[in-house]
């Protein structure tokens, strides 16, 4: 989240010198409102209750839409505030520019709009069980986009509303541009201090331009709300981010003047006030995904001793091995011995700065090997252990991630002065252990994970019903979606053909695109091991791309550059969009590996894995 660019509800803005300024809010308003009615349907009312199931109904018209245009899809994009997950379906549009679809909603929220060659971007807030109408004109859209350097979702603008949750949208798009906080320039120039007075001074004054707006027009009480919500986040998301780069500093710019003063407790009060906001309307915003990594990024932790623990079990004591072989100790061996000797047989929970102590404790007593003519006495007795804790299913040492999540909960608790875990960290908690990755099912077996979901639970750090529901569905669906048949369909259609030519081995689709920054990482990092490999009897690697996420002159290039000797797959913008509707996804890069009978293994696979997966599949890349 980027408070550089002007944002409210996720809508990145226009600059200020296009959009009227403060003194003229009121005729920008006015005018934006009357233009933006397409019907009179009034809104039908608050849903009884936020956590509500249901289908969306959306239609739409381009009303300036032509074929000769080049697009013949929309692409729709909904994501779970309770997990993160997405569901994106690609709708096709009729000649006649007009297009509907039904989105699956578990709660009210926001469905994010893209299209034509990326022209066409905006976000529309609906409901589950209620429709959303909205109609624009492809060239004004095109030509915010053109005059927008950011490109961000603007196409609200110029968009006219109706159905049952028009007047929402007509009343959220209206709202003036907010002031610009730099962010970045605070977190590399200003210790927290000062930088807490700029970001609480840019929150006073943005907080005046939505009341003014709110007291000013006739707004329904959802829009106070939602709009009032998302003031709070974008406040909250100034404060992470700004702490966030500040510590990322310590690695890139270590002498920054922002890095001479560490925040005190009193600096992280915005979190106290939106931790404390008991209104699960604020899951409708867009500051859930990344307040957790702020969290973990920050100094707080430090404030609080909940920095994360590694997990270490003690299983044997090398020090007593070498003593029993006659190896004699400095002073300061025997105090790693003694160390040894005290916690073997234990767990221990170390912070990063401990867990080097611990490692430099195993160098130590391997040069006490070496010194003493033992090296390869030692090495055997070492091997011999491991083999025997593999041996029992026991690991030495990993993350324990519901000791973790416990012990920031406490922090938090005890930070904000309740009894219990705070709906919002528990909401958080949900997203960054689900899609968040916190929690990665290709890391346990599905025994492991039932174990670990079980210790989370009875910690109560996840006790709300409907989070605590959404939190084992995930997992389960995540183990249930490996495996399966291509269907039979165009979306199935297309990626059969893709792999036809090559049954009986393994494929690797790799969705890439030039605008993918880390696309063209994992690209050149592996070269080498791609060129070994071009030929292998049991493995195949297919590059995909389409207009989507590269201009087709860039992708012409990089290809001769990059991936001239690969097998490599130009996909229209259409069939591109059916292959992101039949896996569920947006961003790049994205990993599927098909068996050698044309099965999906792995719809998001991780290409860390790909050697260790291979291997289990009796598979070894050279």
């Amino acid at each position: 989240m980027n408070l550089i660019s002007n944002t409210i509800l996720g809508i990145t803005f226009l600059t200020l010198s296009t959009f009227p300024m403060a003194g003229q809010n009121q005729d920008f308003v006015k005018s934006n409102l009357e233009s933006q009615i397409m019907d009179t349907k009034p809104y039908p009312g608050i849903p009884e209750k936020y956590f509500s199931k249901g289908d969306a109904y959306i239609s739409g018209k381009i009303t300036d839409y032509s074929r000769e245009l080049n697009f013949y899809n929309i692409t729709m994009e909904y994501v779970n505030p309770l997990t993160g997950e997405k569901t994106v379906k690609e709708v096709p549009i009729d000649d006649d520019g007009s297009f509907s679809a039904i989105i699956g909603m578990e709660a009210p929220g926001f469905i994010s709009l893209y299209g034509g060659r990326n022209w066409i971007s905006a976000r529309y807030y609906a409901e589950p069980s209620r429709t959303l109408n909205i109609e624009f004109d492809f060239e004004d859209v095109q030509r915010l986009s053109e005059n927008n350097s950011s490109r961000g979702r603007i196409g609200q603008r110029v968009t006219r509303f109706g159905g049952d949750t028009g007047e929402i949208n007509r009343q959220i798009s209206a709202c003036p541009p907010l002031k610009d906080c730099d962010v970045r320039t605070l977190a590399a120039e200003a210790v927290p201090r000062v930088a807490a007075e700029e970001i609480n001074a840019n929150y006073e004054e943005n907080k005046k331009i939505v009341e003014d707006y709110i007291s000013s027009n006739d707004l329904h009480p959802l829009t106070v709300r939602i709009l009032r919500n998302e003031l709070l986040g974008e406040y909250a998301a100034a404060f992470g981010e700004y702490e966030h780069n500040r510590i990322s500093n310590m690695i890139t710019k270590p002498e920054a003047p922002s890095l001479k003063e560490n925040p005190d407790v009193a600096f992280y009060d915005y979190w106290k006030e939106l931790l404390t906001v008991s209104d699960e309307w604020f899951l409708t915003s867009s500051y859930i995904e990344g307040t957790q990594s702020d969290y973990i990024a920050s100094y707080f932790p430090y404030l609080f001793d909940a920095q994360t623990r590694y997990k270490y079990d003690i299983h044997f004591d090398p020090m007593a091995f070498l003593k029993s072989k006659g190896a004699v100790l400095t002073p300061e061996e025997e105090e790693t011995s003694d160390w040894f000797a005290s916690n073997v047989g234990k767990t221990l929970y170390l912070t990063s700065r401990e867990s080097n102590d611990y490692h430099n404790r195993f160098i130590m007593v391997y040069e006490l090997a070496k010194r003493s003519g033992l090296e390869q006495e030692y090495l055997n007795y070492y091997s011999d252990q491991q083999r025997k804790i593999q041996k029992q299913g026991l690991k030495d040492d990993n993350i324990d991630t519901p000791y973790n999540v416990s012990l920031q909960a406490d922090a938090i608790k005890r930070f904000t002065g309740q009894d219990e875990v705070p709906f919002l960290w528990q909401a958080i908690q949900t997203y960054i252990l689900t899609e968040g990755n916190e929690l990665n099912p290709d890391d346990y077996s599905k025994d492991q994970m039932d174990d670990i979901i079980d210790r989370i639970k009875h910690t109560n750090v996840i006790s709300h019903p409907v989070l605590t529901e959404a939190f084992t569905k995930f997992f389960e669906k995540a183990y249930s979606k490996r495996n399966y048949e291509l269907p039979n369909d165009e979306r199935g259609r297309i990626i059969k053909d893709i792999i036809e030519p090559y049954k009986g081995k393994v494929i690797l689709l790799d969705f890439w695109g030039t605008s993918c920054g880390l696309c063209r990482i994992h690209i050149e990092e592996s070269a080498e091991e791609r060129r070994r490999n071009l030929e292998h009897p049991d493995f195949k690697q297919i590059f995909i791309s389409s207009p989507v996420d590269s201009w087709k002159a860039d992708y012409d290039k990089y290809v001769e550059k990059h991936l001239a000797d690969e097998t490599n797959v130009w996909l229209s913008e259409s069939a591109y969009r059916k292959i992101q509707d039949l896996f569920s996804y947006s961003g790049l890069p994205r990993y599927v590996l098909i068996d050698r009978d044309g099965k999906v293994l792995h719809d998001d696979f991780y290409f860390e894995y790909l050697h260790s997966y291979l291997y289990d599949l009796g598979i070894t890349l050279y």
